[in-house]
């Protein structure tokens, strides 16, 4: 074999590589949730690692339905009152893995409740902590009254959010210290971490359904999120698939 066959040679296996790193990506998963194997009812009486809290006084609940043919969580409230309630379920992720990940990734999917509240009234959230209790990243959403449209913020910038059912996605700079947001695989902006927060320390998520200042036709509030995944340095595994196709074309050359 002359020495440009072995060159092309060389070259394919880097491609075949490169062509491989999602799969190797995706195997590097560190912990997933779809919801498919709970029972219809409470979380917390099923994993002991999920946890709520909810306000006081109001009658919310914390559940796995079934909407679109797909288990989802469910979190949600109501209230016959006029005061302020919310409900969060949250999830200890450090009893799950432990990594020292320079970055990570967070991707779920997650709906709204979609309606006409006549004021500031649904609003959810999806929020990363760290070990230390610490807020690294967060979006919260808001419907708006009369038009029914989803804006809300995004590590404290303001973004327009797309009704309905949608791809979200958290990229986690920990050298950077910098999260980044991506909705149905477009990047929506990139934003500071909300404290500084060592390399991989991601340590529990929470969803919180809120509803505030309700007016007596505007009283429930959901957040429905599925199929959620925590992966390591998927950036790095990529850099890796280059850097073993590089090697085997050098290895090749001699």
């Amino acid at each position: 074999m002359n020495r440009i066959q072995r060159c092309f040679k060389a070259l394919a296996a880097s491609v075949l590589t490169l062509m491989l790193a999602p799969a190797i990506a995706t195997g590097s998963v560190l912990w997933s949730e779809d919801f498919e194997g709970f029972a219809t009812g409470d979380l917390p009486s099923q994993d002991s690692t999920w946890s709520y809290t909810n306000t006081a006084g109001i009658s919310p609940w914390v559940d796995v339905g079934t909407r679109d043919g797909s288990q989802r969580v469910f979190v949600g409230g109501s209230t016959a009152s006029s005061a302020n309630h919310s409900v969060t379920a949250q999830k200890d992720l450090a009893a799950e893995f432990d990594t020292s990940a320079s970055q990570m990734e967070v991707s779920f999917v997650a709906e709204t409740n979609v309606g006409l509240p006549s004021q500031w009234g649904h609003q959810g959230a999806f929020r990363l902590w760290s070990g230390s209790d610490d807020l690294i990243a967060y979006i919260f959403f808001r419907e708006q009254p009369t038009t029914g449209a989803v804006d809300g913020w995004f590590n404290d910038a303001t973004i327009t959010f797309p009704t309905g059912t949608n791809d979200y996605r958290f990229g986690l700079d920990f050298v950077q210290q910098q999260a980044s947001l991506y909705i149905n695989d477009v990047l929506i902006g990139q934003e500071a971490f909300m404290s500084s927060v060592a390399p991989g320390d991601l340590a529990a998520l929470d969803i919180e359904a809120g509803l505030f200042f309700p007016s007596a036709a505007d009283r429930n509030t959901s957040v429905v999120v599925d199929d959620i995944v925590v992966i390591p340095e998927p950036g790095t595994v990529g850099l890796l698939a280059v850097g073993l196709g590089l090697l085997g074309l050098r290895r090749r050359r001699r």
